[in-house]
């Protein structure tokens, strides 16, 4: 199962098994890896301009984290 922490937002997002969700991170039309890491208070999902540096984001503006992408860099 997937772990979300205390004020996490979660919208129209697929967490996969093990991820885990950092306290207050902002997700919208996200799918987590298994395995990945969001990190305390990430926004992921609402600039898919910032986003399509880092991940995936889909024609239809979903973006994907993979378990080995680096999301502590892409937010800091």
């Amino acid at each position: 199962a997937a772990v979300v922490h205390d004020r996490a937002e979660l919208d129209q997002c697929v967490l996969l098994d093990h991820c885990t969700i950092g306290k207050g991170a902002r997700l919208r039309r996200t799918i987590v890896d298994r395995n990945a890491v969001i990190p305390p208070n990430a926004c992921i999902g609402f600039d898919p301009e910032h986003d399509r540096h880092f991940w995936t984001v889909t024609a239809e503006g979903i973006t994907v984290v993979a378990e080995t992408d680096r999301v502590a860099a892409a937010i800091a």
